[in-house]
């Protein structure tokens, strides 16, 4: 495993990778980010920061590179739902779940915070059904600053 920390204009984040696709991207402060072994910007890593770089500038770039959550297949499964979601675009946990045709909201909302893959897996999309801002594990000033980002909220 390889990491390497980027500064985003909302905190120190440290990005981890495998050597072939992103592994964790999370903020320095959350509670029991994973575990990292050896500091490395590998170029996998290198793509991701570029992106975040990108983004933060305002700029709607779609992820090109490989992503590689770690989780239970209905995990994977909503995060890979979670990936396909646009810039800007909202969801909530109900829709996921109708979208996937499996599991509850609250079943969701479980695999939503355990997202190991901050930003670049959209998990700041996802709102309450009656589009209250819930949970982020980075943070709910954070969520509410990225989709101000975004211009979802004004």
């Amino acid at each position: 495993m390889y990491f390497d920390d980027y500064f985003s204009p909302l905190g120190k984040m440290r990005i981890a990778s495998d050597g072939e696709a992103i592994t964790g991207c999370w903020f320095e402060d959350q509670k029991q980010p994973p575990a990292q072994s050896e500091r490395f910007p590998c170029p996998v890593i290198a793509q991701a920061k570029q992106w975040l770089d990108a983004y933060f500038q305002g700029e709607r770039v779609p992820v090109t590179f490989p992503l590689r959550p770690d989780g239970t297949p209905f995990q994977k499964e909503v995060l890979a739902t979670l990936a396909s979601l646009a810039y800007g675009q909202t969801t909530t946990y109900q829709a996921v779940a109708r979208q996937m045709n499996k599991g509850s909201a609250r079943a969701v909302g479980r695999a939503v915070a355990r997202n190991p893959i901050l930003i670049l897996i959209p998990c700041h999309r996802v709102l309450g059904t009656n589009g209250k801002l819930t949970g982020y594990a980075g943070g709910l000033a954070r969520k509410e600053a990225l989709l101000r980002r975004e211009g979802v909220l004004r």
